[in-house]
């Protein structure tokens, strides 16, 4: 499971709980434009009325629109705490539309008769001084009554639109936290992939340390000191290529290959010289990725289990091609083979060189990739590796070649 990331809400409300993420700072500039908008819009219809009727607009009234409509901006805030405290458009169930809408019909209807009262009193002395125009208080309640229509309707558009800001800041949050997870999530199966792939390497690499370490044990029993001696300075060499490189999950072919020639050059100890090896590595295979350390496994199981015992010459060749978007590469050795029948061994067979070749394969390419290994008899075994071709970068592969000398 997932730990929750920061920033990754969990709430499923409504735009309410939501809300905290709309600063005052950023409710400032849509609510100028808005109540600016209808002031300047309100100001030009008065006055065209007054044109018409050939009367000019008297200096108390422009006094009135503009102190009316700024005193709406200022109530600005007090709307919002409402739109937060009752969100319309997250009202569910009878009682909770009840709730909200008589909320909101109080509070507008108070912001109404507030806001309006405050102007009769602010512009009835400049009314009285300009025109000789005499307004009692039964004017204002009048002005608050005929007016609260147009101002519900303003209220409520500030409202509404307040809910669907904060309803589409909440889903791009929910959004971001999203995505936030999925990465989440695929940082984390990276890491799984790549730690499955090192514990599999891991598991190869005493695996294949016993085998030379019983083959300069036998060496030793058998009385032959100076090859026992040559194999352990092949031994200390190959050590020294894995173990001094810096640990990468995708190598070019011709490194892997450097690798397994000096794993090969230890054999031809063992074997007294009579292993022959031929690599065939055309030019656009050589800087193809793989896996690292992917060929050594399958190429001691060759030695192991298909060179052992063999009277004559031994031989093995590696070769590699590029097709269809593919990287092909056959390891043949001319072993003892299977039994009378030619047989396709099966997925679980090969020991543990093959299965772990196989595991490694999956992880990092699924059905991309897959491994085939033919048995005949008298004709040795032939394994098949088929993965997506894939060039290492040229600068990468400039810097990191170091070609090998090909065994005779």
């Amino acid at each position: 499971m997932l730990q929750k990331q920061p920033g990754a809400s969990s709430d499923s409300g409504g735009p309410a709980q939501a809300d905290s993420a709309l600063s005052a700072r950023g409710l400032w500039r849509p609510a100028l434009a808005l109540w600016g908008g209808f002031a300047g819009v309100s100001y030009v219809v008065v006055s065209l009325g007054q044109w018409v009727l050939g009367e000019a607009m008297l200096w108390s009234g422009s006094a009135y629109w503009a102190l009316r409509w700024s005193l709406w901006l200022a109530c600005t805030p007090f709307i919002v705490a409402l739109a937060r405290r009752f969100p319309l458009l997250a009202a569910r169930g009878a009682g909770g539309w009840a709730r909200t809408l008589g909320a909101h019909l109080l509070g507008s209807l108070g912001l109404t008769a507030v806001t309006l009262l405050l102007v009769f009193a602010a512009t009835a002395p400049l009314f009285r001084w300009e025109a000789g125009l005499h307004f009692g208080w039964r004017h204002a309640l009048n002005w608050v009554f005929t007016s609260y229509d147009t101002f519900l309707a303003l209220y409520l558009l500030v409202v509404v639109g307040y809910g669907l800001l904060a309803q589409s800041r909440r889903t791009r949050r929910l959004e971001q936290a999203h995505t936030a997870a999925l990465l989440h999530n695929a940082a984390l199966q990276s890491q799984l992939s790549e730690a499955r792939l090192l514990a599999l390497r891991m598991q190869l690499n005493p695996h294949f340390l016993f085998n030379t370490h019983q083959a300069i044990v036998g060496l030793i029993l058998q009385g032959d000191g100076p090859g026992a001696i040559e194999m352990l300075a092949a031994l200390s060499e190959l050590l020294r290529a894995v173990l001094t490189e810096e640990p990468r999950p995708l190598v070019p072919l011709h490194e892997e290959v450097a690798v397994v020639e000096k794993y090969l050059a230890i054999q031809q100890i063992r074997f007294r010289h009579k292993l022959r090896v031929h690599v065939g590595l055309p030019p656009e295979a050589r800087e193809a990725l793989l896996p690292s350390f992917l060929l050594q496994p399958l190429v001691e199981n060759a030695v192991v289990h298909g060179l052992e015992g063999l009277r004559g010459p031994a031989c093995l060749t590696l070769e590699a091609r590029v097709s269809d978007g593919q990287l092909h590469i056959s390891l043949h050795d001319n072993g003892l083979g299977a039994g009378a029948t030619p047989r396709r061994a099966p997925a679980g067979s090969g020991g543990v060189g093959l299965r772990n070749t196989r595991a490694r394969l999956q992880q990092q390419y699924g059905a991309g990739a897959a491994l085939r290994l033919v048995q005949a008899p008298g004709q040795g075994t032939l394994v098949e590796v088929t993965l997506p071709y894939e060039p290492a970068p040229t600068a990468a592969a400039a810097t990191t070649s170091r070609p090998e000398p090909a065994l005779p």
